[in-house]
Order: structure tokens, then C-alpha cells, then sequence
């Protein structure tokens, strides 16, 4: 019905609308306007060229000499050759970009570059020109050629000389020779002296062709031809001519004359120039402007200099390493370019942009857009500024919608409790046929709702029954849910009573209808609702066994939670029971060794340690004094030196024969506290081992020259000896003392 604000294009949804914007529009941050989309200011739009950006749309357009392709976005180059498009006179040369004229012989390229005709300007210092189709017929008839040669040595003259040469056929030269005739000038302006003028058919009646030669470096030849009957081997005229240099000068003398560079030739000298110099006439040297003539590299900028050149760029770009071309410049690279927010690089250039709320100030800085005061708001009620956005609120009686900004009588409550009430309650409502409709959905779908509604007065222009004026809740949301209560209007004045409604869903519809309305000076116009959640009764699931928890259940208002005993952990799943591992972790408390059990640990001990009745604690066993034995009953050492380092000093006993029980007897004797048997010779070979855990003390055994005392001594071979210490004196692994080379010893 037009009642919209969009500027572009609306949609209707169920109880608001929607704005968009057609093709190369985007949406405001008011949701209802629409900003044309810059295409070109993204890579260029993808032109290959340039860019044009126009309202919703943009396109390409590529440079004079080239067309855009099928693609609408590159170039092509123009054939204006095969096209048919030039301007040629004569040939036509196909370039990229543009094109070439050329002339048929006999023709010459006029300075308008298209252009052909007879004649022409002629600057080589030497050459030939002739009329059109020279040697066959000249056409057409009545025609005129002039040519102009100007020689770039200024102290130059010419010398022409003509080939034999037929024209003005249909009758003999006269003196005048008004109507066909070839005539030469010294000079190229109008009033030029005239050197020679020659008549037609010379070849034919005898007459010399002379050699001319000019007084300066220019001059103007004009032909008037007229007259063209017979069919003769060559019809026409053929000029040709050349510079004549004076030799005055030699490099030797004030540099032959030269500016810059003399060069010595067998003809004479030549004026040559330094780069960035033309040289003008024979030896003038000119600074060449290659800016102007084209001849330049520069990428954008070029600055004519004397003898050179510089080139530079625009704003945006810088010169690159070759000193021509033009790089951009990357400004959002250093220091985000300055912006506040989002730095876009472009070429030549660059953009700060701004997130939605914000717009972008002196160039760089985001401020924030107040929407509420500028008005670019869709609020239909009251608007909030926030940071970057705004929020919208309604009047008293109006309920916003899910769309965040549209306010009407009626809206959808989720709340467990809550209220509503018609527009300007409790003072009157100021409208008449209108209708509110409420939705009530509560987030337990097992509760009920209760309705208790305050004192109201409407349908204010008659008694009841209340056809037109009343409010009336349904049981449910659908159009076919049955009706709880129907109300009628003016409650408070005609003696009825006002009941509390209950619902049997947790959802439920109310509608109030105000369609007569008249002012009456009353205290509370229109109708205001309250309305409670009942929550269902609890079940103990628990108690029940409904519960589905592994171990423990705590009953909870209209639920339950499962938990675990000590020793375990509660899943995820928020049911099951994990074992926790307590041996992973210090908290178990063992001394020595940690068993993991379900549910719980147990502790223990090593060898020779015993577990406390705080079962954690390990302590060590009791152990009886150290005890040396050996397999043998007496050992006949070599003159053995036993030392023991103790903490009272060191003490050397050096038998010539001892008994096992005699070294034992020693040692015993001795304050020992850690014990390391070595073996010092291949008799005692032996790796060292500790026999006792704490500080070391050596005892070792070196022996001498074998003796033996008497030829009736029974000789043993012993090819192993183990020394074993039964306490924790010398408590530790046996040791063999000659794992090695069998040794004899006496007993």
C-alpha cells in the first residue's frame, strides 16, 4: 500500500517488511536507502583501460584505436585498415592502435599524415620527385605539383638536374608557356626569385634540359601540366637533386666550427651532437626536447632538461629502479596508511573504510554514527545510540518485534512471567478498530499459565454482551485451538467479575478487539494482563529408578543429577563413572610403590622394607651384622695388603698367609661404612661393587710373588672365589674376585 520507506525495492514479511536494492546497489546501514557500488574503485572493475562508474552500473572504455571485446572488459585493436574507417588518400598501414597512410608513387604524404598529392615538403639532403605514374601518362589533366626541399645544412646549396621529359605535347614551346611548364625558386615563400622555368616536350623538339642550382638550402619547384593527348613512352617529369656543402672549415681550427663534436671526413668536417641535442643547419647543436617529440620513456611525468630528460610519477606512485616507469605505491603497508580501521590499497591511491556504524572522517579517522539523531534509524518508536549501532524500544503498550525495530499492539512473550496491556493504558486508547493479538510460549513445555487481569474498561458505548469489544484466550497458538474465556468490556461498571484463567498447554493465544470507541473522562481505559508460570509437580526420578546415573542420583525441582563415589569421575555423558587413576598423579601418598585398584590404590614396599599401619609409610627391616664366606676353608694369598679407609684413619695389614676367617676377623673389626672390593692384578680381576650404600672406602688387594711353603702342600687349583656379605655391613651383589686365569694356591 506504499506505506514503506524503502528507496529501491520492498518485501513484505508477516507483520513488517524487508528493504533491498537492486544490481549495483548495496543497503545503507538504516536498512532502507541504497549507495551505489563504486565497481571501479576494485581492480579497476577488471577493465583492461578505463573504468567508468556510473549509478548502479559501470563501464569500460579503451583508448582511441581499440575497441572493447566480447567480454565487455578488454581491448582489441581496431583495423580501421580492413574496416574501412581511415582516412588514407593513398595506402593504408594497420598499427595497434591507430594506423599509417602512404602515398602511390609519384605522390607525396602531406602533412596532415592522410593526405597524398602531387608535391610535397622534400628535408634529405638529396633525392628525386616526379609526377604521378612517371614514366607512363600523368593523370589527370590540369593538374599542378609543387615541392619544397629544405636541406638541414643551412650553408648547403642544390643542384638539380631533370631527365628528359615530355608534357605540353599539343603544341610547340613558346617563350611563355602559359599552360605547361616546370619552374624552379630560390627560396620557398611567394616573391622567391624564379631560377629557371622550362617549357614541355623538350625531347621531342630539341630543346637541352639545364642544370639548376639554387643560392641557399630551400627551395620551391612548381609544375602546371594541362594538356595530355599522345601516347608516349614517358609522359611527365623526373627532378632529381643534391646538396652541394662548401668546405670552409677543418676540426684543427675553433673545432671546425662544430658546438659539440667535429668529425674530420675526406669531403671535409661533420658537425655531430652530444645526446639529448639535435644539431640545426651544419653546426648548431640544440637541446632536443623528448618530451615534446615523443621520444622519451617516461611511464607518466616527463620534465624536459638541457641535453636529457626526467621522468616522474603522480600522486600515489613512485619512480621505479629504471627511472621511467611508475610503481604504486602500497601506503596501507605503513601504519595501515593512517586509517582508523580498514586500509584498501588502490592504484595510486588509497581508501580508509570503516566498519557498518562508523564513517570514515578527515579521510583517515572512523567516528560513529549517531542513526538516532540523524535520523537514519527504522525505528518505529524510540531509538538508543549505541557503539557502532543503535537499539530499538516502544512506548507503553507496544511490544518490538522479532525484526528489532517495528512496534505494534500485540507481540510473542517467552518470559516465564510477565504482562501487556493495549497502547496508553492505564490512560485511554486513541484508536478505534483496531485488534492486538499476544502470543504466550514458555520454555517448559509441562507448565501451565495463569492469567489474572486488572480492572479494564472498553466497548465503553454499550452494555454487554460484547460483540464487537472484548478479549477473549485461546488454549494454544493455531487458529483452531479451543477458547478458555471470552471477556466483554466496562468489567468494572456493570458489576462483573474479573476471573484468573488457567491454561492446560504452556502455550497460549490472547486477542483483544477494539472496534467502538468514545472519550469518556475514566480512570483506566483498556485492558492490562498479568500472567504467572505453574510449573508441573517434581517426580523424583531418583526414588522412582527412572534416573539412567551409573552410581549416585540427586533429585533436583523437575529433574535429577548423577554424581560419583570417591575414586571415580563423572563423563561427560553426565552418567557414567570413570575410575581416576591415583597412581598417575602426588595425591596418592605412597612411600615406594602405588597399585591402582577401581575405585581406589594400594600401597607397597621394596625388599627389606616394611609397610606402617597408615599403610603408606615404608620403613627398613632389621638386618644382622656383615658375614664373609667362602668355598674354601683357607686361601694362601700372594703377601695381600688389605687397606681400610675409615673415618679414623687407614690401617695396612700384611700377612704372608691368612685364612678366609682371619680376613674376615680384620674386617670386621674395622669401622666400615661402604665397602668397594678391587681387584687390582688379573688374580683379582673383578668389576668394582659397591657392597654398602653410603660413603666409600677401598680395600684393596694386591698381591705379590707366590711362595710355596713346603713340596708336601697339596695344591689346589681355584678358578673362581666369591666373597658373599650376609648383612647390610656389606650388603650388595656376590662378586667373583678371579673370574679370569686359574691361580694355584696352597693350603
Amino acid at each position: 500500500m506504499g506505506s514503506h520507506d524503502c528507496e529501491q525495492i520492498c518485501t513484505n514479511t508477516e507483520g513488517s517488511f524487508i528493504c533491498s536494492c537492486s544490481s549495483g546497489f548495496d543497503l545503507s546501514s538504516n536498512g532502507r536507502t541504497c549507495n551505489d557500488i563504486d565497481e571501479c574503485g576494485v581492480n579497476n572493475g577488471g577493465c583492461q583501460h578505463e573504468c567508468i562508474n556510473r549509478r548502479g552500473s559501470f563501464s569500460c572504455q579503451c583508448p582511441v584505436g581499440f575497441q572493447l571485446s566480447n567480454n565487455r572488459r578488454s581491448c582489441n585493436d581496431m583495423n580501421e585498415c580492413s574496416e574501412g574507417t581511415h582516412n588514407c588518400d593513398g595506402n593504408c598501414t594497420n598499427t595497434d592502435g591507430s594506423y599509417t597512410c602512404s602515398c602511390n608513387d609519384g605522390l607525396l604524404l602531406q602533412p596532415d599524415g592522410h593526405s597524398c598529392r602531387c608535391g610535397g615538403i622534400l628535408t634529405a639532403a638529396s633525392g628525386s620527385f616526379h609526377t604521378e605514374g612517371w614514366p607512363r601518362a600523368y593523370r589527370p589533366e590540369n593538374l599542378q605539383c609543387e615541392w619544397i626541399i629544405q636541406l638541414p645544412n643551412n650553408d648547403a646549396t642544390i643542384q638539380f638536374t631533370m631527365n628528359q621529359t615530355a608534357f605540353g605535347i599539343n603544341g610547340n614551346p613558346s617563350a611563355s608557356c602559359p599552360t605547361d611548364y616546370i619552374q624552379f625558386f630560390d627560396g620557398t615563400s611567394s616573391n622567391s626569385n624564379s631560377l629557371e622555368k622550362i617549357c614541355g616536350v623538350h625531347s621531342h623538339y630539341g630543346g637541352t634540359l639545364p642544370v639548376i642550382s639554387t643560392t641557399s638550402s630551400s627551395a620551391r619547384v612548381v609544375f602546371t601540366g594541362s594538356n595530355l593527348r599522345r601516347p608516349l613512352s614517358r609522359v611527365g617529369v623526373k627532378v632529381d637533386y643534391v646538396s652541394i656543402v662548401p668546405i670552409v672549415y677543418n676540426c684543427s681550427v675553433e673545432n671546425g666550427g662544430c658546438d659539440h663534436i667535429c668529425v674530420s671526413r675526406s669531403e671535409g668536417v661533420e658537425c655531430q651532437c652530444r645526446d639529448g641535442y639535435g644539431l640545426i643547419g651544419r653546426s648548431t647543436c640544440s637541446d632536443r626536447n623528448e618530451c615534446e617529440s615523443g621520444s622519451h620513456g617516461c611511464d607518466q611525468v616527463c620534465t624536459n632538461a638541457e641535453g636529457s630528460y626526467t621522468c616522474s610519477c603522480h600522486s600515489g606512485l613512485e619512480l621505479g629502479s629504471d627511472g621511467e616507469s611508475c610503481i604504486d605505491i602500497n601506503e596501507c603497508s605503513v601504519e595501515n596508511g593512517g586509517c582508523n580501521y580498514e586500509c584498501v590499497n588502490q592504484e595510486g591511491s588509497f581508501e580508509c573504510r570503516c566498519r557498518d556504524g562508523y564513517r570514515v572522517s578527515n579521510g583517515r579517522e572512523c567516528i560513529e554514527i549517531d542513526e538516532c539523531s540523524e535520523g537514519t534509524h527504522n525505528c518505529d518508536s524510540d531509538c538508543t545510540n549505541t557503539d557502532g549501532s543503535y537499539t530499538c524500544s516502544c512506548n507503553n503498550g507496544l511490544l518490538l518485534q522479532p525484526d528489532g525495530h517495528s512496534c505494534r499492539c500485540g507481540g510473542i512473550l517467552t518470559a516465564a512471567s510477565g504482562s501487556f496491556q493495549t497502547d496508553g493504558w492505564p490512560t485511554s486508547y486513541r484508536q478505534e478498530n483496531f485488534q492486538c493479538e499476544w502470543i504466550i510460549q514458555l520454555p517448559n513445555s509441562d507448565a501451565t499459565i495463569q492469567f489474572n487481569i486488572d480492572q479494564s474498561a472498553f466497548g465503553t458505548l454499550g452494555k454487554p454482551p460484547c460483540n464487537k469489544d472484548y478479549i477473549q484466550f485461546f488454549d494454544g497458538t493455531d487458529s483452531g485451538a479451543a477458547s478458555l474465556k471470552k471477556i466483554c468490556g466496562l468489567l468494572k461498571f456493570y458489576g462483573g467479575a474479573i476471573p484468573s484463567i488457567n491454561t492446560t498447554s504452556s502455550t497460549t493465544r490472547v486477542v483483544f478487539t477494539g472496534t467502538r470507541f468514545q472519550q469518556r473522562p475514566l480512570s483506566r481505559v483498556g485492558v492490562k494482563v498479568d500472567y504467572v508460570t505453574i510449573p508441573p509437580p517434581d517426580v523424583d526420578e531418583c526414588a522412582l529408578g527412572t534416573h539412567n546415573c551409573e552410581q549416585l542420583c540427586e533429585n533436583t525441582p523437575g529433574s535429577f543429577i548423577c554424581s560419583c563415589r570417591n575414586g571415580y569421575s563423572l563423563s561427560s555423558d553426565d552418567r557414567t563413572c570413570n575410575d581416576i587413576d591415583e597412581c598417575l598423579g602426588n595425591s596418592h601418598g605412597c612411600d615406594q610403590v602405588c597399585t591402582n585398584t577401581n575405585g581406589s590404590y594400594a600401597c607397597s614396599c621394596v625388599d627389606r622394607f616394611t609397610l606402617q599401619s597408615d599403610m603408606q609409610t615404608c620403613i627398613s627391616d632389621p638386618t644382622p651384622p656383615p658375614e664373609l664366606s667362602t668355598t674354601h676353608p683357607k686361601v694362601v694369598t700372594p703377601s695381600t695388603s688389605v687397606t681400610n679407609i675409615s673415618p679414623s684413619g687407614t690401617e695396612t695389614i700384611t700377612p704372608t698367609t691368612q685364612s678366609v676367617s682371619e680376613i674376615k676377623s680384620t674386617l670386621t673389626e674395622l669401622l666400615v661404612t661402604e665397602t668397594t672390593v678391587t681387584a687390582t692384578s688379573p688374580l683379582l680381576a673383578g668389576t668394582p661393587t659397591p657392597l654398602l650404600p653410603k660413603t666409600p672406602t677401598n680395600i684393596s688387594l694386591a698381591p705379590t710373588v707366590l711362595s710355596k711353603p713346603a713340596p708336601t702342600s697339596t695344591e689346589l687349583l681355584v678358578t673362581k672365589t666369591t666373597v658373599t656379605a650376609s648383612s647390610p655391613l656389606l650388603a650388595g651383589t656376590p662378586t667373583p674376585l678371579l673370574p679370569k686365569t686359574p691361580t694355584n694356591i696352597s693350603l
